[in-house]
């Protein structure tokens, strides 16, 4: 308790140093040296040049070490609330606490001095159990609970980007398999967002706002910026988060350690209107995905962010081979929690019932705030994604259902191998071992080859054999 409620302090007087002004606090309270010496660093920064907020890059500088830089940028992480009665009562806890080691160290003494006299009396250890049970008290003081009535919360209306199906403040998925055209889908919802365009189920526009990305699959110039100028973007409004750089050095983005980056980010863009991660999978760091628990640590932060800045954040994410769940939520990647800790999840699958295997649907697997959406149809058209004028009636559960998997697992793979073989003739090894990292069944691919026209080579013998695949003249134009 005592390490979490000082770095909250720290935290928060990073962003809010004038609560200095309001609270009684020095740097004898903090339990670590480099807790005292961060305190004492933003005690002096706003003494001296009463800024708004504490800028890290000046807080890393005069710490004078850089192996100190990721613990100071890590203070702001997950913080709930910014308000002076929060801090307050952090405050208090790390007073309780600081009473709570001089009784330790107190009491500590007594033991050691009774124990060297080798026979304590009767007094001493009464002196002994007084000390144990102030120390008892002090203890239930910090864990005192958070309470707050309903009756003192105002009600607020739920705020939509897209209305009834993407909601502002909140974390939303957007999942499928691979190459049904997710991406194809942020980028018109970003594209719809930055120009204020009629979203394609309603005669209502979007507010039109800024777009933050952080794509990790595709390249911006050849890919990204195609697509956002085919879905009539305004450029100017859709920004690219590339990576952090820390000394000269470039990495990529760490949702578990950069959050305050992202919020400063925010912050310098007012009109900022909604965040796509995708895949949300390449931002994790060395987080096991799989985890609840590790995944709820991540999460819980992040859509506190969402909520605190007003912003829509939307994942992408891939689903899992399991087939023996009927239920739609079952099936998206890695642990449980991402579905739970968003408030909308919408899937992409291909329509199984068109015969050209071009139709797309977009189908809600969980929808938390919504009324009865309906899934819509879309298919992607020289480059660009175009809705369908009527509301599709299918659901979700169904959609993901193993009694459509063969058959939709084949579309994919499909749709997969066609786009590899459009390079010309590759080695079979080659195309499995790539199947294989994004999750295609090689089995699948065998089966689709006749449907494809795939021209199979074989050169060589034994050893030394080597096999090509390669599309046929129809295909290849």
């Amino acid at each position: 308790m005592s390490s979490e409620s000082e770095r909250a302090v720290l935290g928060t007087l990073i962003f809010k140093p004038n609560y200095l002004d309001s609270v009684d606090i020095d740097e004898s309270l903090f339990s670590t040296p480099l807790n005292k010496k961060v305190f004492s660093l933003i005690s002096t920064i706003w003494e001296t040049d009463r800024p708004e907020e504490i800028p890290l890059a000046v807080l890393n500088d005069r710490l004078m070490d850089g192996t100190r830089s990721d613990y100071v940028g890590n203070l702001t992480t997950g913080l709930q609330s910014y308000s002076l009665d929060r801090f307050t009562q952090c405050v208090n806890e790390v007073r309780r606490a600081k009473e709570l080691r001089l009784i330790a160290a107190a009491l500590d003494k007594e033991l050691r001095l009774e124990v060297k006299t080798g026979n304590p009396d009767h007094e001493a250890w009464e002196r002994i159990f007084r000390k144990i049970d102030a120390l008892r008290t002090i203890e239930s003081k910090g864990s005192d609970p958070v309470l707050r009535r309903l009756s003192e919360i105002d009600p607020q209306p739920i705020l939509w980007a897209w209305p009834n199906r993407i909601p502002r403040g909140k974390l939303s998925l957007i999942v499928g398999d691979p190459g049904l055209g997710k991406s194809f889908l942020c980028v018109d919802l970003a594209a719809r967002i930055s120009t204020g365009r009629m979203w394609p189920d309603l005669s209502e526009r979007s507010a039109i706002g800024s777009v933050l990305l952080l794509t990790a699959e595709d390249g911006l110039a050849d890919t990204v910026v195609v697509r956002a100028a085919a879905a009539g973007a305004d450029l100017s409004k859709l920004i690219v988060l590339e990576g952090i750089t820390k000394k000269g050095e470039a990495r990529t983005f760490n949702l578990g350690k950069d959050l305050p980056i992202l919020e400063r980010v925010i912050k310098d863009t007012p009109d900022l209107s909604a965040i796509f991660i995708d895949p949300i999978s390449a931002y994790l760091g060395d987080l096991d995905s799989h985890k609840n628990a590790e995944v709820r640590g991540l999460l819980a932060p992040l859509s506190a962010l969402a909520e605190r800045a007003n912003v829509s954040i939307i994942g992408v994410s891939h689903l899992n081979k399991s087939t023996a769940s009927e239920k739609a939520v079952y099936r998206v990647m890695g642990s449980l929690s991402f579905v739970a800790a968003a408030r909308a999840c919408w899937g992409v699958i291909i329509d199984p019932e068109d015969p050209d295997q071009e139709r797309r649907l977009l189908v809600p697997v969980k929808t938390n705030l919504s009324v009865k959406p309906t899934s819509l149809g879309f298919r992607i058209i020289d480059g660009r994604l175009e809705y369908e004028s009527q509301p599709v009636r299918i659901d979700a559960n169904e959609a993901f259902s193993s009694k459509r998997e063969d058959r939709e697992q084949r579309s994919v793979a499909e749709s997969w191998l066609r786009e590899i073989l459009q390079a010309g003739p590759q080695d079979v090894k080659d195309i499995m071992k790539q199947a294989k990292s994004e999750g295609v069944p090689g089995s699948t691919l065998y089966k689709v080859c006749d449907r494809l026209g795939v021209i199979k080579r074989r050169q060589g013998f034994g050893q030394f054999k080597n096999s090509t695949w390669e599309l046929g003249m129809r295909e290849a134009q």
